[in-house]
């Protein structure tokens, strides 16, 4: 039931500009930003109240099955609008808010090629992710650095739904887990599932449960890891911890 009110939300107001759409833009003095916004607008359709509701609680069971831990929402941004020569610069998510994420693919025009989600996995390991409309990734925002700079994106729009959960309860989860011994425990760890269909039905790709969240979704990125991100993309990893 989210699918079909999210894209006929997004037709009726796929051009909307002052109160529904706002530009994104980061202030001088800040020490990050996420996407190339001083060289191609990114915009934000905004969402009201009842469709985020529907949104979060519609989402919360298929993200729950993923990650095999009881979440509550927590952050839920508009409709993120990227345009032709965008870049989404790599960061990681705030930890308090971030744990457990999931990006919907609401729509996209002009697409001359795809535009994949480089994330940095479990394995430290850099791996590519492309949905097309009606498809989803998973991922563990707050822990997995991630971008899309290996290309700007070389289409007309492309338009994502960030959703964001955490363990319920635990605003402080990951301190808790930091302390966590994360000896092999003989499961797949999470990296993020791809899933396909226009209900927005979720499925981890892999086929396997990942590990307890809290065992796999709290370490930052190794070094290692950053440097394999930057050989991939060419550029120096961010360090945004304010949204996706």
């Amino acid at each position: 039931h989210v699918w079909g009110p999210l894209t006929t939300y997004f037709y009726n107001n796929a051009d909307a500009t002052g109160t529904s759409g706002a530009l994104e833009e980061w202030l001088p003095d800040v020490d990050h930003v996420v996407v190339n916004y001083w060289e191609v607008r990114s915009w934000t359709i905004e969402l009201p109240p009842y469709l985020r509701v529907l949104i979060h609680e519609g989402m919360q069971p298929p993200v729950a099955r993923w990650s095999g831990v009881e979440l509550e929402p927590t952050d839920l941004y508009g409709m993120r609008v990227y345009e032709r020569g965008a870049l989404l610069v790599p960061h990681v998510d705030r930890e308090s808010t971030h744990a457990l994420s999931a990006i919907i693919n609401v729509g996209q025009q002009g697409m001359d090629q795809p535009w994949p989600l480089q994330i940095v996995g479990h394995d430290g390991l850099v791996h590519e992710l492309t949905i097309e409309p009606g498809e989803l990734i998973y991922y563990e925002s707050a822990k997995c650095l991630h971008g899309r700079m290996r290309q700007p994106l070389r289409g007309e729009r492309f338009v994502n739904v960030f959703v964001h959960y955490r363990p319920v309860g635990e605003p402080e989860w990951y301190k808790e887990a930091a302390g966590i011994d994360k000896s092999d425990d003989g499961k797949d760890h999470a990296l993020g599932g791809e899933a396909r269909g226009g209900d927005c039905e979720a499925q981890d790709a892999s086929g396997t449960r990942p590990a307890h969240a809290r065992d796999t979704a709290i370490r930052r990125p190794e070094r290692h890891a950053e440097e394999a991100l930057e050989a991939t993309t060419g550029t120096r990893p961010g360090r945004d911890r304010d949204a996706t």
